[in-house]
């Protein structure tokens, strides 16, 4: 079960801890500290299940993240939860994540995504290979719900492993414009 909410906790911008600070953290498996404290809340309170993997604090799990993330090109905020889905399909984790706990981080981009943009599009179509649902959420006062679940053989699927697509009124078209989500 999610504690999942449109509103969440909100992340600093994209200022990760100093990479030689992270590998003594994960070496000597050090408590997390105040600067690390609302990356652990954004990921473990979203979706508690996570802790399963790496317990009882997912310490390691959060700073194996975190490094492999500080190594990377930044992200726009509401990515945070693609990123951390594609780092978990590369992680030691691997074979133990379920798909219950990644729809829930794609759930979170997409909610996300509705509460931070402010452009023209009223939704976004998110998708993730191997998985048994689409999610596509749309900001307040479109028409429909806000968070929606939907079969991916609804439409057309693009070739990378995890893509998104605006859609401008809402609606789901039956061949969307993919974006992958750079690699």
């Amino acid at each position: 079960m999610s504690n999942l909410t449109s509103g969440g906790i909100r992340l600093p911008k994209r200022v990760l801890p100093n990479l030689a600070i992270l590998e003594q953290a994960l070496k000597d498996n050090l408590p997390v500290g105040p600067s690390l404290r609302p990356y652990w809340h954004q990921l473990f309170d979203i979706c508690p299940s996570l802790l399963k993997l790496d317990a009882p604090e997912g310490r390691s799990l959060l700073y194996s993240y975190l490094y492999w993330a500080a190594r990377r090109p930044a992200l726009p905020n509401w990515q945070f939860y693609l990123d951390v889905s594609r780092w978990l399909l590369l992680s030691p984790y691997r074979h133990r994540v379920s798909d219950e706990q990644l729809d829930i981080l794609l759930d979170a981009s997409a909610l996300r995504w509705s509460d931070l943009d402010q452009g023209p599009a009223q939704a976004i179509l998110l998708y993730r290979r191997g998985g048994e649902q689409l999610s596509l959420a749309r900001k307040r006062g479109s028409r429909g719900r806000q968070l929606e679940s939907l079969d991916p053989s609804q439409v057309e699927l693009p070739t990378a492993d995890f893509a998104w697509a605006l859609l401008e009124d809402g609606e789901l078209p039956i061949q969307p414009n993919w974006q992958a989500l750079p690699v």
